[in-house]
């Protein structure tokens, strides 16, 4: 490494103001030589204090004191270790961890030194296998639990072998749950466990188990009937009675009346059940109670829920109503008829009166008048009871009551006013029977004092004509007999209002040169009056003088609301009015357009067009859209190349050979229509090329700034420089429209050049990222080139160059 330029400065100054012969001799200072380092362990896992250690120190040449800097990485990343030591709590497996070491003399530094290292994988650990339950029976899964530990944080799986009985059982090898199924009494079933992290597996764990013999059980015992009586036979019945070693199981059966034990069973293998043989007595409580032996232990006693021997119910053979016919002056007595009680027990007796098939819910030996009237059916249940529960129940035979005929007040029709179209309803008032009967009634309706089919308790008007007169006879029936008649005053049938249902006008669609008719439908008269009606207009809300049923465009204008109200009448009334309505809608424009000039139309001339023969059938003033929809390849007009858009007359130039299109849309303040002209182009038969003239330009400075780098120096790129170009000097002798199209490059390469936009004519060129050496000005040559094109397809090619010197300061 070289002295730096502001070192070397004083000395040049010094050796200059005396003379060649004024330098003294220069002792150089020499670098320092490096050292060597290492990482131990070398081979390092995330378990491992790793240390770095200096094997050879660095030294300097000239026996100057170094000053050594030590440099710690993780995966690329600095990171801090303290005293040289990375402690193993801050190690991930894979990572790369690298010390770099350089040794300075205070002017000079060594090359650098250092080692790097790899953290390698840890292999797991097993910490625990066992297998539950600890005693297991046949009946039992083995389950295994396992756990271990991985110093990377890796997912662990494992690696299992099972054996029974020193054998291997490999069918079962990788199983954490051997099915109880698979076991027998006696067998050891050992599991050997290993650990692995998906690189590396951990030592085996092994553990075992015996397994011992399943003791025989019952699943239930149950005492049938569970609800017994006196005299009733009572059994024991055993249910899933089982032994998984498939041992013959015995069963001792006890049983207690009260909590004594009274009888004692042993069933057989095989044997569900046995039933108990001694006397029981209402109240007492039977419960049985089973052990089971398989020859090896004895299983878990198992007792049923108790049963009550319950009351027997008291029985009664029949009934009977006392005295069996009557009326509703009459007390009727309910009588049992062979009554008993298996346990003598002392008996009572309720009772439940039914009439003509209702429950009266009265609970009495006896049944008044007030309870039941002439014609009703009675009836008696009684039940006999113990002094426990109700027993058995009987049910007399059936007593009625007579009848007496019912009577009516007065009758009325409603409403009082009616048409043919009204359904008139009878009242009767005043219902009165000796017996309490339901009211009922016999209609008869007459129309003119004549009788008519109608028996119902309303009438339809529609069976007779405007001025009938229609009453109503009402005769009081109870269900058995018939009262005396009684008969309403007279409703005359007035006159029915006419209706129609809806009002439409034609046409649908209306112009201000349309004549309007309204046509109403649904004509409806109940009383058949002939079909007439009234029409009166309003036009955009003000009424007008005509009454019939058309009117005239004279009447209103574009936009205008028109209603018609229609109103029906006969020679008695008027119906409700319906309406309709209408807008007077407005004329759409029609667009026309042509090409004024004759086709094929020559490139580099002009174009024009013509829309001004388009209509609208209200003499609406019109309004002109215009656009160009195609244009041939090669061309650069569009729609702003029109000399005016909302014209009725517009042109523009044509630039290009092929098919052009444009599309006019004209329209009122209302509507708008569209249409297109299509016309061709061609080239026309001679041309003159343009001349192109890129311009000429100054040359241009620029400027970089150099820093000392060692013993050279490094320099920024030059700052840019902007020209502006201009092509404005070239001409067309046909006096057409001109293209440009730029393309800058540079000698050497390696600048960077951009325009504000390569088709204007007079672009901004920025010059930019020129490569800078220092103290030299290195030239870079610029060529900006530009290609002029007539709309005839003429083209011409100028270039102008310039030169930009880039210095490095």
């Amino acid at each position: 490494m070289l002295p730096s330029r502001a070192l070397l400065l004083p000395v040049l100054a010094a050796g200059f103001a005396g003379g060649c012969d004024a330098f003294p001799p220069i002792a150089f200072n020499r670098p320092p030589e490096a050292g060597r380092v290492v990482f131990q362990p070398d081979d390092p896992t995330t378990d491992d204090l790793i240390t770095a250690l200096v094997e050879e120190e660095p030294w300097d040449p000239d026996g100057g004191e170094l000053t050594v800097t030590w440099t710690f990485t993780c995966d690329g990343v600095p990171v801090d270790a303290p005293g040289r030591v990375i402690a193993a709590s801050d190690t991930t497996k894979g990572q790369t961890w690298v010390v770099d070491v350089v040794a300075s003399d205070g002017e000079w530094t060594s090359d650098p030194f250092g080692a790097s290292v790899l953290i390698r994988n840890t292999p797991p650990v097993a910490t625990f296998a066992s297998i539950s339950p600890d005693a297991p029976t046949t009946d039992d899964d083995l389950a295994l639990q396992v756990a271990g530990q991985d110093a990377d944080g890796d997912v662990l799986s494992w690696r299992i072998e099972w054996s029974v009985d020193g054998r291997p059982a490999t069918e079962f090898d990788g199983f954490l749950t051997i099915p109880a199924a698979e076991t027998s009494r006696s067998e050891v079933w050992s599991a050997s466990v290993r650990p692995f992290d998906g690189e590396d597996a951990g030592d085996p764990l092994v553990t075992d188990v015996r397994v011992d013999n399943t003791v025989p059980v019952i699943g239930s015992v149950r005492v049938i009937p569970y609800d017994p009586t006196v005299g009733e036979s009572i059994c024991a019945v055993l249910e899933d009675v089982a032994d998984e070693d498939g041992d013959e199981v015995t069963v001792t059966l006890e049983w207690t009346l009260d909590g004594v034990t009274v009888q004692t069973d042993v069933l057989d293998p095989g044997d569900t059940g046995i039933c108990l043989t001694i006397p029981r007595h209402k109240g007492q409580a039977v419960q049985a109670t089973a052990t089971p032996d398989d020859g090896f232990a004895t299983g878990a006693t198992v007792t049923s829920e108790p049963v009550v021997v319950l009351n027997t119910a008291p029985t009664v053979k029949g009934a009977t109503i006392s005295p069996s016919t009557g009326t509703e002056a009459t007390t009727f007595t309910c009588l049992p008829q062979g009554e008993a009680d298996i346990d003598g027990d002392v008996l009572s007796y309720t009772y439940d009166w039914t009439v003509s098939g209702s429950l009266l819910g009265l609970d009495e030996a006896s049944l008044t008048g007030s309870r039941f009237q002439k014609n009703d059916v009675i009836t008696c249940t009684i039940t006999v009871h113990d002094d426990e529960t109700p027993g058995g129940s009987a049910t007399s035979s059936a007593v009625t009551v007579g009848n007496s005929p019912p009577s009516l007040t007065s009758v009325a029709v409603s409403p009082g006013a009616a048409t043919v179209q009204t359904t008139l309803a009878a009242t009767p008032s005043g219902w009165s029977d000796v017996d309490g009967d339901s009211a009922s009634y016999l209609y008869l309706w007459y129309a003119n004092g004549e009788a008519t089919s109608e028996t119902g308790s309303s009438f339809s008007c529609s069976s007779v004509a405007r001025g009938d007169v229609v009453h109503v006879e009402v005769t009081p029936w109870d269900g058995t007999d018939e009262g005396t008649p009684v008969e309403s005053d007279g409703v005359t049938i007035d006159n029915s209002e006419p209706s129609i249902s809806s009002v439409t006008i034609s046409p649908s669609v209306a112009y201000t040169d349309s004549t309007l008719t309204a046509t109403p439908s649904g004509w409806f008269d109940a009383d058949d009056d002939p079909e007439a009606c009234t029409y009166a207009w309003r036009v955009a809300g003000r009424t007008i003088g005509e009454t019939g049923s058309t009117l005239s465009g004279d009447w209103f204008e574009r936009g205008d609301n028109v209603v018609v109200t229609v109103t029906p009448y006969d020679d008695y009334d008027t119906g409700p009015v319906r309406t309709g309505s209408i807008t007077i809608s407005n004329y759409t424009p029609e667009a026309v357009a042509v090409l004024l000039d004759d086709e094929p139309v020559e490139s580099c001339s002009v174009a024009s067009f013509d829309a001004s023969g388009s209509s609208d059938g209200d003499d609406d003033e019109l309004s002109y859209t215009w656009t160009i929809t195609r244009v041939p390849s090669g061309s650069h007009v569009d729609s702003t190349d029109l000399d005016s858009t909302t014209s009725a007359t517009p042109s523009f130039l044509v630039d290009a050979e092929g098919s052009w299109t444009l599309r006019v849309v004209v329209g009122d303040s209302l509507a708008t229509d569209a249409t297109t002209v299509t016309f061709d182009s061609e080239w026309r038969a001679e041309n003159a090329d343009p001349v192109a003239d890129a311009g000429a330009y100054d040359d241009e400075s620029t400027y970089a700034t150099c820093y000392t780098s060692g013993s050279g120096h490094t320099c920024s790129r030059c700052a840019s420089v902007t020209v502006d170009l201009d092509a404005g000097a070239s001409t067309d002798d046909d006096g057409d429209p001109l293209y440009y199209a730029w393309t800058v490059s540079t000698s050497p390469s390696g600048a960077y050049t951009s325009l504000s936009d390569d088709e204007d004519p007079a672009p901004t060129l920025t010059i930019q990222n020129l490569p800078a050496s220092y103290g030299v000005t290195t030239p870079y040559i610029v060529s900006a080139q530009v290609l002029v094109v007539d709309c005839a397809g003429g083209y011409d090619v100028s270039t102008a160059t310039f030169t930009v010197g880039c210095t490095g300061l």
